[in-house]
């Protein structure tokens, strides 16, 4: 009975062509357009995914137990004491890529007569590059505009950002001096040469910040092997979780008093960007879905209002109301389905085609550079543009149905 059901609906489809095709056109195209919106999100976290993680924080940061809350009051009372030691007890965990020392400071520097304030970062500038260097949309997640990057048996060398370079009027090759608290209280400096000037993501942090080799970080605060943060970056960011809890079992059955922040509690504008665009896309898909729902639901009235004798005559030799109801139903569905695939098919081939041509972007807010985006629809967003479409195709024949199901026979038999 259903397969004769779903043979009727087909030929009435074919039989109001004109508006069966708009219809259809509106499902295709509104498919396409939710797999195209999705796929150009989806490919924006991406990028901002691997600019916070790739660029600053990594994956997961372990710190001594206080450094979270009273770090920046007294950055000294909570530190690891021999990251040496820390590595090969906690670093060799699977799917760990890197563990990295850091030693977060601020400070002045000198560049002849010129002073400024500086936040620094001591790093191994092996792991920090192996790390840093990974390429995303817009090329390295930190690049160097002028010099070179730090090498691994350096030590006098400090990186600038470009905005706290320009701003101290340093160039690759000079000289710079830097002005610390130690952490006996004292102030410490230490004469450095620029090895070079980069630029990431974010121009707030190129502004102030610089980076130096982690020995010649310790020397300066005269803090000896302690660092501040273990930097863990993992070869893929689906272990984050698993990870962490890893570390949580080692550091409970240890003793150690260690405390674990993922990336996604570090990168707050990723969190609220993410969160934004999320909304966006629930926005375009309602949109997009009502569009679709109108569509379907003009062409099945008015193919109701043309078949209205028929629908009588079929009432009359004894179709039940339900039956007429699953019958325009039908119609709604296989509108939707085929219209759904149609767009799914069209929406693949767009964004393979954006994604080869790429889309200019500009600079994000509070960003430094441009990018080129692409168009990458997860299996996810496939699925939901597929389910839009079908599910549009029943709630817009659901109201028409039913109308069409409350027909009085004498009346529909009249009409001419």
């Amino acid at each position: 009975m259903l397969l004769i059901q779903l043979k009727i609906a087909y030929r009435s489809l074919l039989r109001n062509r004109r508006k069966s095709l708009i219809s259809f056109l509106a499902i295709s195209l509104g498919t396409a357009s939710i797999v195209v919106a999705g796929g150009f999100f989806d490919y924006m976290f991406y990028a901002l995914y691997t600019g916070v993680v790739y660029g600053e924080v990594g994956h997961l940061q372990v710190t001594a137990e206080g450094f979270i809350d009273k770090g920046v009051v007294s950055p000294f009372s909570y530190m690891i004491e021999r990251f040496d030691t820390f590595q090969e007890r906690f670093g060799r965990l699977p799917h760990v890529r890197l563990v990295m020392p850091r030693i977060q400071f601020s400070g002045l520097i000198s560049s002849g007569e010129t002073t400024g304030s500086f936040i620094g970062v001591g790093v191994d500038p092996v792991k920090e590059w192996e790390m840093t260097s990974f390429s995303t949309a817009s090329g390295p997640t930190v690049r160097f505009v002028a010099g070179r990057r730090l090498q691994g048996n350096e030590k006098n060398a400090v990186v600038l950002g470009k905005g706290l370079a320009t701003a101290i009027g340093a160039k690759p090759g000079q000289r710079v001096t830097l002005l610390a608290n130690t952490e006996s209280g004292s102030i410490n400096g230490v004469t450095v040469e620029v090895a070079g000037i980069f630029e990431s993501f974010q121009k707030d942090f190129d502004d102030h910040a610089l980076q130096i080799p982690i020995g010649t970080a310790q020397t300066l605060l005269g803090v000896g092997e302690k660092v501040h943060i273990a930097v863990y970056l993992l070869d893929d960011g689906e272990h984050v979780d698993a990870t962490a809890a890893r570390l949580r079992d080692l550091f409970n059955q240890s003793g150690s008093k260690y405390e674990i922040r993922l990336w996604r509690s570090l990168a707050s504008f990723y969190n609220a960007t993410v969160a934004l665009f999320r909304r966006m896309f629930l926005v375009i898909n309602v949109v997009i879905a009502l569009v679709v729902v109108l569509g379907i639901a003009n062409s099945i009235m008015m193919s109701i209002f043309e078949q209205t004798r028929d629908i009588g005559t079929i009432m009359a030799i004894g179709t039940k109301p339900n039956q007429v109801v699953l019958q325009y139903l039908l119609e709604g569905v296989l509108l939707g389905i085929m219209g759904g695939i149609v767009g799914l098919v069209a929406g693949l081939i767009l964004s393979k085609v954006v994604s080869v041509i790429g889309i200019p972007m500009p600079p994000p807010p509070g960003g430094t550079r441009e990018w080129v985006a692409k168009v990458t629809p997860p299996a996810l967003v496939y699925l939901r543009a597929f389910c839009t479409a079908a599910l549009a195709g029943v709630l817009a024949s659901l109201y028409p149905a039913i109308r069409a199901s409350r027909l009085r026979i004498v009346e529909a038999l009249r009409q001419t």
